[in-house]
């Protein structure tokens, strides 16, 4: 028949772009692989990796790079003065540099080497922001590519941010790390998107639509970012919002694919509220919830797609396979689900759609990771879901403060005026966020059937988020009574 876990990648290329199928994503990750789109390069970022990688989990330390040696090469190199700095006194900088450039926790060995001159397995995508930091790192890479195609197309100024930041070594980390960049040992990167949908001809309005819709988000954003002073920072507010540009696209391909067929857009109801039996809060796990199962609805429809056009019915008697699980316990899991798909599907309106959903119910059970998995991981990371621990798999929508202003910056111009609704409403129009107050946001709540919060719940979570933005300097109180919104050039 075929096999579930090689198929599952060409597929989601297809459909979405890229394959949610790890729960190590970080935004670091993310920022790495967009980079190396921007750059079309990748650089050798081994002398760096062995100066802030000293010791292995077990504590043993890494071979090659020993303080000793560290230090020698350093000395021999001209790159340190033996008369002026020791030994000790260059442990001290390793230490230093490594939680600054790790800060993310994304820079760590893949697996130990054997000799000093073996290839290192390293997972190194770096809290930095220039050009020679970008490495060839493997884990969550494809999702900053797709990100970069795809904003390269529909904001274009945007990505002109980062492209020109990545150039720019001025800044306090680069010129720390300097002696250890080897600018001139690059690759070249190249990202093949040409099966991907929504990247070209074949792709459905509706899709084009809502990806341009989000891209002008990030477009509008551009202004803001550029007149920044700070270069790092520009970066990770920029990568904030493409985290969150992610989520939102994976949460919208079921509506973007299929609009005629679903209820609507998933609602991201933002909890401000402070209290765990406040209904806002269970209000906004609600939306979390259909968030998700709109993910997994869309993966069930486009397995079936794939069957569909693949297999004729009768084929699918045939047991499929997932590499790499031999274990009698996984291949009964398998077999179960495969087995009670062939019954259902007999009496089902859509046969196809039973073995879909299977397929992707023997994914959620033997995959490193579900999409699902994959969206929480970056939510929480980029500061949209709360809490961040697993004890409490269903998350609310409790937007961080600097997030917060991104997707306020994102909606509004530099120097717009809006009035509390305005700012509202385009939040809803660009990114499907409810947060109350508004004479129809009950009833968009109920269509989508959150039914949690009632009226004067979205009324105070209103209040609590005009208290967000005060301390954003975002809102004043005029003489009138009415609330105005400003975004400035300012950044806080």
């Amino acid at each position: 028949m075929f096999d579930i876990k090689t198929t599952r990648d060409i597929i989601e290329k297809q459909y979405i772009g890229f394959s949610p199928n790890t729960t190590n994503v970080k935004p670091a990750h993310l920022a790495n692989g967009m980079f190396r789109v921007l750059l079309q390069a990748r650089y050798d970022t081994n002398r760096l990796f062995r100066f802030v990688y000293m010791t292995l989990k077990d504590g043993s330390p890494l071979l090659g790079s020993e303080p000793q040696t560290i230090y020698k090469q350093l000395v021999e190199a001209n790159h340190i003065d033996a008369n002026e700095v020791s030994e000790q006194q260059l442990g001290a900088l390793r230490t230093a540099l490594r939680k600054i450039v790790s800060a993310d926790k994304a820079v760590y060995v893949g697996k130990a080497p054997r000799t000093a001159t073996q290839a290192l397995d390293r997972m190194d995508s770096y809290s930095a922001g220039t050009a020679p930091f970008v490495s060839n790192d493997r884990i969550g890479q494809d999702g900053g590519e797709f990100l970069a195609a795809w904003l390269q197309r529909d904001a274009p100024k945007f990505t002109a941010v980062f492209h020109a930041a990545l150039h720019q070594g001025d800044d306090p980390i680069t010129i720390l790390a300097a002696p250890l960049l080897d600018d001139g040992n690059l690759s070249r990167h190249t990202a093949d998107f040409s099966s991907t949908i929504g990247l070209n001809d074949t792709c459905p309005p509706e899709l084009s639509r809502g990806m341009a819709s989000l891209g002008a988000t990030a477009e509008r954003l551009a202004s803001h970012l550029n007149a920044h002073p700070n270069k790092l920072a520009r970066l990770r507010m920029g990568m904030l919002l493409g985290s969150f540009l992610l989520i939102r696209y994976l949460a919208d391909l079921e509506y973007l694919y299929q609009p005629r067929n679903t209820r609507g857009r998933p609602v991201f109801l933002l909890d401000f509220s402070t209290r765990d039996d406040d209904p806002i809060r269970a209000a906004s796990q609600r939306s979390y919830v259909f968030v998700c199962q709109a993910v997994t609805r869309f993966y069930t429809w486009m397995f079936a797609q794939y069957l569909e056009r693949e297999f004729p019915i009768d084929a699918l008697v045939g047991m499929p396979s997932y590499s790499g699980k031999k274990k009698t316990a996984d291949l009964q899991v398998i077999e179960d689900i495969w087995q009670a798909a062939i019954e259902d599907h007999r009496d089902a309106s859509n046969p196809y759609h039973v073995y879909g959903q299977a397929v992707y119910d023997i994914l959620a059970l033997l995959a490193e990771a579900t999409p699902v998995q994959y969206m929480r991981q970056i939510g929480i990371r980029c500061g949209l879901f709360w809490p961040p621990y697993n004890l409490q798999p269903t998350k609310q929508m409790a937007v961080r403060q600097d997030l917060l202003e991104v997707l306020i910056r994102s909606v509004a111009g530099q120097g717009d005026i809006l009035t509390l609704n305005d700012l509202q409403d385009r939040l809803w129009d660009a990114f499907g966020i409810v947060i109350g107050g508004r004479s129809n946001d009950l009833d968009l709540l109920i269509n989508a059937g959150i039914y949690q919060a009632d009226s004067q719940a979205l009324e105070q979570n209103q209040a609590a988020f005009v208290r967000h933005l005060r301390d954003l300097s975002f809102a004043r109180l005029l003489a009138d009574g009415v609330l105005e919104v400003q975004v400035g050039t300012a950044w806080n």
